[in-house]
């Protein structure tokens, strides 16, 4: 007979670990998401210049780089949850 015995966790605990592990993909997520702007800014300052060195008379492609990368999040149900993380997209 085995002596093992599976860890036993009260509905309050399951609720936390899960909450927790919500949390953590929201901050892994928004962490993506800052580094696919990072990203595509740098792409799109990479189309200026070359843009400018093929046709010096032309305009930027690009004339803001970052204007359409970051939405908000603020009118979704679960923001205020998540706020503190999620305002790094806003923030960034």
């Amino acid at each position: 007979m085995s002596n093992f015995q599976e860890p036993l966790w009260d509905d309050i605990q399951l609720e936390q670990i899960k909450e927790q592990q919500t949390e953590q993909l929201v901050g892994e997520l928004v962490d993506y998401i800052i580094y696919l702007c990072d990203t595509v800014a740098k792409l799109r300052t990479e189309v200026n210049a070359l843009t400018e060195k093929f046709n010096p008379e032309s305009a930027p492609v690009y004339y803001e780089i970052h204007s359409d990368l970051c939405k908000s999040f603020e009118d979704h149900p679960c923001f205020s949850e998540f706020e503190k993380q999620l305002s790094r997209l806003i923030n960034e």
